[in-house]
């Protein structure tokens, strides 16, 4: 496998885990793979605020209003995410905005939300990514080198274990048999537009 900087590794085999902008990816021949995207009609306004989490555990919220977060950081410390229209900017919310939509989206009889200045404003990017085949001869794409999804509930890294489980029986098959065909299954396993959801995903060459 040669790397963008023209550092070449030599290896039976290259797992290449290390995510969307890592030299696995890079080094890949991308006219010979298709990838699919899907832009989300929302973004996620992401926030560090100086409050202690106002819950032992992370709560997700679904509201008429539109999503809300509530994530443990520390003592002092609590990540929230708000679901907010695709063209507002950070500049659109305001702490006073910020504390008023998460009152109402995170409220439970009996709760109280702690609150504190916001330090960390970010909008983040709702969209998915996803490249096929996740292999090209003995180079394999795994977690979001392979795959990018919406950052909720752990998803990616379960999918980036699950691909490093069936790149592991694949491999196993491949050093009992000797077929190199053997190796083909993992794509068609593991991507995500084969075993799972891609019906509203927009195909579009790389």
């Amino acid at each position: 496998m040669e790397c963008a900087d023209g550092t070449v590794v030599h290896a039976e085999f290259v797992a290449g885990a290390d995510g969307q902008h890592g030299a696995a990816r890079a080094s890949a021949p991308w006219e010979l793979f298709t990838e699919y995207r899907m832009q989300h009609e929302f973004r996620w306004l992401t926030l560090l605020a100086e409050a202690p989490p106002s819950s032992d555990s992370t709560i997700y919220a679904v509201h008429p209003a539109g999503f809300a977060g509530h994530l443990l950081r520390s003592d002092t410390v609590t990540r929230f995410h708000l679901q907010v229209p695709f063209a507002d900017t950070v500049d659109d919310w305001p702490d006073d905005r910020i504390w008023h939509e998460l009152r109402i989206r995170l409220a439970q009889p009996g709760w109280t939300l702690n609150e504190g200045p916001v330090f960390s404003k970010n909008m983040l990017e709702m969209q998915s990514k996803v490249c096929e085949p996740m292999r090209h001869g003995r180079v394999f794409l795994l977690g979001d080198a392979a795959h990018i999804i919406t950052p909720s509930g752990g998803k990616g890294m379960n999918l980036a274990m699950a691909d490093a489980a069936e790149l592991d029986a694949v491999l196993a098959r491949f050093a009992e048999s000797g077929d190199e065909t053997d190796l083909d299954v993992y794509s068609a396993r593991a991507s995500p537009t084969s075993g799972r959801r891609r019906s509203s995903a927009t195909r579009s060459s790389t």
